[in-house]
């Protein structure tokens, strides 16, 4: 009976961590970048209560003379104020396969999925989308959405 309830524990311990939550967030709705804003900064984002997190990047443009982006990174913080506790923050990003990024430039319409890496504890973070060549005809709108692990 004791060998059936260590099997059973055992068995329990690797089944636990793939049924962990998972929080979907819409962190920005249909942001538009022209000649004004030419950018945009998230709200803080709090981490704190995920194991691990990723971040959807919906990316829609409008080109008239052509050549519009959308630059797009992180800034980790360890309050929940961005301030002098700041600083640039790297992530993972499917285009830059296992190279940290700092920054990343979306220039084609479709959807762009970025994470924190799970070694970097980071309590706070802030989105920042610096819009490139965009003016009243040439527009961004993007949605950013948080895939979280709990």
């Amino acid at each position: 009976m004791k060998k059936l309830l260590i099997a059973f524990c055992l068995c329990l311990a690797f089944v636990l961590p793939c049924m962990a939550a998972q929080e979907v967030r819409t962190i920005v709705a249909n942001q538009i970048l022209d000649d004004d804003p030419v950018d945009y900064s998230s709200g803080i984002i709090d981490l704190r209560r995920f194991r691990r997190v990723g971040f959807w990047f919906i990316y829609d443009e409008t080109e008239d003379g052509g050549g519009v982006s959308a630059n797009v990174s992180l800034i980790y913080s360890s309050t929940a104020t961005v301030g002098d506790n700041a600083s640039s923050g790297y992530f993972f990003d499917f285009a830059g396969g296992g190279t940290l990024q700092q920054t990343e430039s979306v220039a084609a319409d479709g959807e762009y999925f970025f994470w924190v890496p799970v070694e970097i504890s980071i309590p706070f973070v802030q989105i920042f989308v610096d819009g490139i060549a965009t003016d009243s005809n040439d527009t961004i709108d993007f949605s950013i959405i948080l895939v979280g692990q709990i």
